[in-house]
């Protein structure tokens, strides 16, 4: 049967005379089947039987979605991002999407004329989303159809388990998309950085070096692994020693060891520490320019194949990178940046001196994307690279022709304005910053540098003040804008000498943890405790988060800080536990903050749990609400914290973000609903909105806790809105650790009723639907001995 009579051949089927029995033939092929592909030509087929033309199944391939089987369709849309369209949300989100009517909705993408309708369906597989059933109609979908489409779903989803999964990527396949995705790349740094990390990838070693010769001279463009930086130190004369090895073919490996061969250059490189190696010249245009070596610490054997693999790479890289080299030496000499197209650094700073020896107002810019890093880190380049096009556009749009534009860093942009006043400065980053919330993926922070006559600054001194502003907006909330002024050069003076002090107070043992019970609202006692940190400082005080928090990310400490903290608190949980006093469901809520959310953060969150011995679902992550602002950021650190058994709680609830969609899509089970909700419960209309947030999270089946509850008649009026949980100074301030089970004890004996039981059966958070997935290890709770 052609494709055209495919199409056709059971469109006619009424609704009501559906079945979801395949028919014996086709129920055959399902059970017979010997491959995951096999499996899905005849799950399509079964599915066009029934009566729908257009039916197809996705599976994800190396992050993308690739077609397994489909019928009806003339051209084929292959290899879907997870970023638009119906089918990419499915697997995004793991929600089923039915489209009633696909000229209404705007993520739709045509493939096929006359469709009306689409109903897309994920695919699971041991608790994941792995793929996506999609069928699109000529006639609308009624609910039957839906339900029968489903079943055959969960059909294929059964005999999927059976076949252990989606057929793994192949080496040749995985080598394809990443040489894609590679030559893909812009910026020669980025080139370097990604090539490294696919050089290891093909050879299975742990550290690479990319060399490229430039000005007659090798040098090392990029380096990652244990041994990169120490790589990265090699003489010219090693360097060179290494590049002679290929010059005469197009790869060498090590076979054995390396000492004693009677080369200058494998002396240096057992020096680094390296005992097995591959390389592979970096070829273009019929030349050899530097090499990509791969390289780790202990001996092993290559097979042809790891070989063959790496000159490809780095044949993709050569090209890569000599075509953003060239392109980047023309823009040089127009002033470009390569990527954008826009003004560089250079070229800013040439204007900025000019337009400062000119009369008039002058306004100077300095535009910072403030989640750019968690963009890029999560989603990787190529799409970081798309996100700050996305900017440039937005900026260049909003801008009046008058003004210039430049991007002066990674993901920092300027712009030189003439101007009336600074009243008309702010208006216009204002104008930028909206636009680019309503518009972008990202977030931007902008500083606002006023030169007016007659002051007459110098270049530098006018970037300064600049800079000084961007960090005030972003010290008063990110996505803001601020107006440099005198005070603020005294008070970045002053927060250097913090810093300094910072960095040191975790060896000095200056930190500490208070810790704030959180209660039952229903009389059941004590169910957690929020863990916070403080800082003695020797000449300051005790110093709260909101004093240092902002500075250990902006200088670096944050990572460390917080490891501190997560091991401290768990540490004290556990040593509780042991004590017996404690409740063996206690949860821990430890706060992480937007700069630590990478792939670490699990791996050292887990290290921590098995070292106490505590359960996961004891531990509450709290991440306040502007880090949802990248939904596609956050997503895969805290969707691995549910699946590890974590509880993710959204901290200040109602504050940050304004759109509510993140609740369903991101893997969060408490909200904490923030304090100044709570001081406007005696207005009808700010008890109104907390109604509002109480239904809203039982109706998607998440825990909520209310902060900063000061008075009875506070706590009174959340029971009776239906508040399960709550904390803050009615029942005790932050204490410290000694005082704490004294506290506990205390605070059960008042709130629980005369005669109650005499530990708490409530559950908190509540379980949510998926719970059984989240862990395949017995739940041992506080320990082994735990009662």
């Amino acid at each position: 049967m052609d494709m055209a009579s495919r199409t056709t051949a059971h469109a006619g089927v009424p609704a009501a005379h559906r079945e979801v029995e395949a028919p014996g033939a086709l129920r055959e092929r399902v059970l017979a089947a010997r491959s995951v592909q096999e499996l899905g030509e005849a799950v399509v087929d079964w599915v066009e039987s029934l009566g729908f033309p257009l039916p197809s199944i996705y599976l994800e391939v190396g992050g993308r979605l690739r077609g397994l089987a489909m019928r009806g369709y003339w051209q084929v849309l292959e290899g879907f991002t997870v970023e638009r369209g119906v089918i990419a949300e499915t697997f995004r989100t793991g929600d089923a999407q039915f489209v009633p009517d696909v000229r209404d909705d705007p993520r739709y993408i045509a493939a096929v004329p006359g469709v009306v309708a689409e109903l897309s369906l994920p695919i699971r597989w041991n608790g994941r989303v792995v793929g996506v059933l999609n069928v699109e109609a000529r006639d609308p979908l009624s609910s039957a159809d839906i339900r029968i489409v489903t079943e055959v779903a969960t059909a294929f989803e059964q005999r999927l388990h059976q076949f252990g999964g989606p057929e793994p990527e192949s080496s040749w396949q995985r080598l394809a998309r990443r040489s894609a995705e590679l030559a893909a790349l812009a910026d020669p740094s980025d080139i370097g950085r990604f090539a490294v990390e696919v050089a290891g990838e093909v050879t299975g070693l742990d550290s690479a070096v990319l060399v490229v010769e430039e000005r007659g001279e090798l040098r090392v463009r990029a380096h990652g692994g244990p041994l990169g930086e120490r790589l990265s130190g090699l003489s010219t004369e090693a360097l060179g020693e290494v590049a002679s090895w290929t010059s005469s073919a197009t790869s060498a490996y090590t076979v054995g060891a390396i000492e004693g061969s009677g080369f200058a250059g494998h002396e240096a490189l057992r020096r680094a520490g390296v005992e097995a190696l591959a390389s592979a010249s970096l070829q273009s245009n019929g030349g050899r320019h530097g090499f990509l070596l791969a390289a780790g610490s202990e001996r092993c054997a290559f097979d042809r194949s790891q070989l063959q693999h790496l000159e490809v790479v780095a044949t993709h890289a050569a090209s890569a990178l000599y075509t953003a080299l060239a392109l980047e030496a023309l823009r040089e000499r127009a002033g470009q940046d390569a990527l954008t197209g826009l003004g560089h650094g250079a070229t800013f700073h040439d204007d900025l001196g000019r337009v400062l020896a000119e009369p008039g107002a002058t306004a100077v810019l300095l535009l910072d994307l403030d989640n750019f890093k968690q963009i890029n880190d999560m989603l990787g380049h190529v799409v970081g690279d798309r996100v700050l096009l996305e900017c440039s556009e937005i900026f260049a749009g909003e801008l009046r022709g008058s003004d210039r534009l430049y991007r002066v860093g990674g993901d920092e942009f300027a712009a030189i304005l003439s101007v009336r006043d600074a009243d008309e400065a702010v208006a216009i980053a204002q104008r930028l910053n909206r636009a680019t919330r309503r518009h972008g993926r990202a977030r931007v922070s902008i500083g606002i540098a006023m030169l007016e006559p007659p002051l007459v600054v110098e270049t530098d001194t006018a970037l300064a003040r600049a800079d000084l502003a961007l960090y005030e907006a972003k010290r008063l909330g990110r996505d803001g804008v601020a107006l440099y002024r005198p005070e603020l050069r005294t008070d970045a003076l002053d927060r250097s000498n913090l810093a300094a002090d910072l960095s040191l107070a975790v060896e000095r043992d200056e930190l500490f943890l208070v810790y704030q019970p959180v209660v039952d609202l229903a009389g059941e006692g004590v169910l957690g405790v929020e863990a916070l940190v403080r800082w003695a400082h020797p000449e300051r005080g005790v110093l709260s988060p909101a004093e240092f928090i902002p500075l250990a990310e902006q200088y670096g400490h944050i990572e460390d800080l917080s490891r501190w903290v997560l091991d401290t608190a768990c540490r004290q949980v556990s040593a509780w536990c042991a004590e017996r006093w404690a409740r063996d469901d206690l949860r821990l809520g430890v706060n992480i903050s937007a700069a630590e959310l990478g792939p670490g953060l699990v791996t050292d969150i887990a290290a921590v749990l098995e070292r106490y011995d505590l359960a996961p679902d004891l531990l509450i992550v709290e991440v306040t609400e502007s880090l949802f602002m990248d939904e596609l950021g956050a997503a895969p650190p805290l969707r691995a914290l549910r699946e590890l058994g974590v509880n993710v709680a959204i901290d200040d609830f109602g504050t940050g973000y304004s759109s509510l969609s993140y609740l369903r899509r991101l893997p969060v089970n408490i909200l904490k609903i923030d304090r100044s909700f709570v001081l406007e419960l005696d207005d009808p209309k700010g008890a109104a909105v907390t109604r509002a947030i109480v239904e809203l999270s039982r109706t998607l089946g998440l825990s909520i806790v209310a902060e900063g509850v000061e008075h009875a008649s506070q706590a009174a009026m959340l029971r009776a809105l239906g508040c399960e949980h709550a904390q803050g100074f009615l029942w005790s301030r932050p204490v410290e650790a000694a005082a704490f089970p004294t506290l506990v004890q205390r605070l059960d004996a008042e709130l629980r009723p005369a005669g109650g039981p005499g530990r708490p059966a409530v559950m908190w958070p509540r379980p949510v639907e998926d719970a059984a997935t989240l862990l395949d290890e017995p739940d041992t709770r506080c320990g082994d001995g735990a009662a």
